[in-house]
């Protein structure tokens, strides 16, 4: 006795599950490709970069003072280290600004928070980002590529309506000056400004629950932690606590302002502690005046604000 013929319906039913097999697969494979940690990278060319930020050098121009600094030294090994902006503003300009205007483009080095978010991660892995852990550091820095480097961190990020702008959050963090007499490294401090003087701060909520849904156990620390330096030269938080401050824009569209300073020679031993912490003094004090110089421009520019959207309309 025969088996019946299977029905069209059945025979049709693996070529109407296939386009939904294949599109669970590849979505697993792409949400699974951002890895962090170091990779070979080949800079995108600079007419990508210019696409993909062109929207927001248009609305927020920005001004460039000292950039022969970065033009004498592009030959060398160079870390750049500055400031962050709140919410991480200054991604969008400061990078692709060196690289528009130098050619040196620097690999960002990201906090693993960012490698949380899948599609937010696929973009830094794009553009040549990684984990800023030590090991990632160490195999960027021995193949000579040039670096940036924000010791402020998500702190900086974080920062809330107690706090000033632009203000410096480094606590005691020494590695990136380590690491840059560890590989030979030149250090060229920069300060951006203008973006933060954009927004307001609606209110602050705690953090900890964010950072427990992350998988962070930084949200779990105690704030004395925050607080409790190593060295006395170490700025500590401005407030134990780290807060998420909601922000709401001005629509007040406003000049940003790019300072680099003086190239700070990385030589000495990376284990002698004092020598550290002066070298890393030296930097936050060089990134410090390059923010007050910004904040100069600033002051004395006629057209730090825009009164129609845009640069041109």
């Amino acid at each position: 006795m025969t088996a019946p013929a299977p029905s069209a319906s059945f025979q049709l039913l693996p070529i109407l599950l296939y386009p939904g097999i294949l599109l669970v697969s590849l979505l697993r494979r792409f949400l699974s490709w951002p890895h962090d940690y170091a990779f070979v990278f080949t800079p995108p060319s600079k007419t990508l970069i210019r696409m993909a930020t062109a929207p927001f050098l248009f609305m927020f121009p920005t001004k460039i003072k000292n950039l022969e600094v970065v033009h004498k030294h592009k030959r060398r090994k160079i870390m750049f280290v500055g400031n962050h902006l709140i919410g991480g503003m200054d991604l969008a300009f400061t990078m692709p600004l060196i690289y528009l205007n130098t050619g040196v483009y620097p690999r960002g080095v990201a906090d693993i928070l960012h490698y949380r978010f899948p599609f937010w991660a696929h973009g830094i892995t794009l553009f040549g980002g990684v984990n800023g852990s030590r090991e990632n550091c160490n195999i960027i820095m021995k193949a000579g590529e040039p670096l940036m480097l924000l010791p402020g961190g998500i702190n900086e990020v974080l920062k809330d309506d107690r706090m000033d702008k632009y203000t410096l959050i480094w606590k005691d963090r020494v590695g990136f000056v380590k690491l840059a007499i560890e590989h030979g490294y030149t250090i060229i401090p920069f300060g951006i400004i203008g973006l933060e003087d954009m927004v307001s701060i609606a209110f602050s909520i705690p953090s900890g629950l964010f950072f427990w849904l992350m998988g962070d156990t930084r949200g779990l620390a105690a704030p004395a932690a925050n607080m409790k330096m190593q060295h006395p030269t170490s700025k500590p938080m401005p407030f134990p606590d780290i807060r998420i401050p909601i922000l709401y824009p001005w629509l007040s569209f406003q000049t940003s302002y790019l300072v680099f300073g003086d190239p700070i020679e990385c030589a000495g031993d990376f284990v002698d502690k004092e020598s550290v912490y002066a070298l890393r003094n030296q930097v936050r004090d060089s990134v410090e005046g390059c923010i007050k110089s910004g904040q100069r421009m600033q002051s004395v520019d006629p057209r730090r604000y825009r009164k129609t959207f845009g640069q041109w309309f």
